[in-house]
């Protein structure tokens, strides 16, 4: 799995399916929450409900990695 490609595909308007099949390996959902987390501060004061979504696919990968730090954070 390439890591720039899941970034794009995590950001983007549609849930990948993979987000709620299987666990990330770590090196990449560690990347990719940093960017969702990134995403969703800019869009605060953009669009608040495009900020909670990114937000939730934040917890959603953690709950599937069994991070409960990741979980927080989102």
């Amino acid at each position: 799995m390439k890591i720039e490609a899941s970034i794009e595909q995590f950001i983007g308007d549609i849930l990948p399916p993979q987000i709620l099949v299987k666990p990330l390996p770590d090196e990449v959902a560690e990347v990719v929450i940093n960017r969702l987390k990134h995403e969703a501060d800019r869009y605060w004061y953009i669009d608040p409900h495009r900020s909670l979504e990114l937000a939730e696919r934040i917890v959603i990968i953690g709950q599937r990695r069994g991070d409960t730090r990741q979980t927080a954070l989102g």
